[in-house]
């Protein structure tokens, strides 16, 4: 529950001393090198093409029923993402909260 989160988080901590980086875009070069620049530490080239604890087993997804539920559970919080962060939120975002519940009806 990201909304939370964040609030509670920016209650208490100066903007400046916050960065926000989503996950999906931790693969990325431009986004290493600006978490390393907020961190005030050095950049270093990155193998994103390694994987690392990667795991290949197809059985441990959820199924496309459990996704929706899940989306469409936390509907609420994708919104306060989408109006947060507004045109830095992945395209992952996006896709998922698509797949919401009634959101095709």
């Amino acid at each position: 529950q990201y909304d939370r989160t964040i609030a509670r988080l920016e209650a208490v901590i100066p903007p400046e001393k916050i960065g926000y980086f989503f996950f999906e875009d931790l693969f990325q070069q431009s986004t290493v090198d600006a978490f390393c620049r907020f961190l005030g530490v050095g950049t270093h080239p990155g193998a994103f093409d390694k994987k690392v604890n990667f795991d290949r087993r197809p059985d441990l997804g959820i199924s496309l029923q459990q996704r929706v539920q899940a989306v469409s559970m936390f509907s609420d919080v994708y919104e306060f993402i989408f109006k947060k962060f507004g045109d830095r939120v992945p395209d992952a975002w996006h896709q998922s909260y698509a797949m919401r519940e009634g959101a095709h009806a």
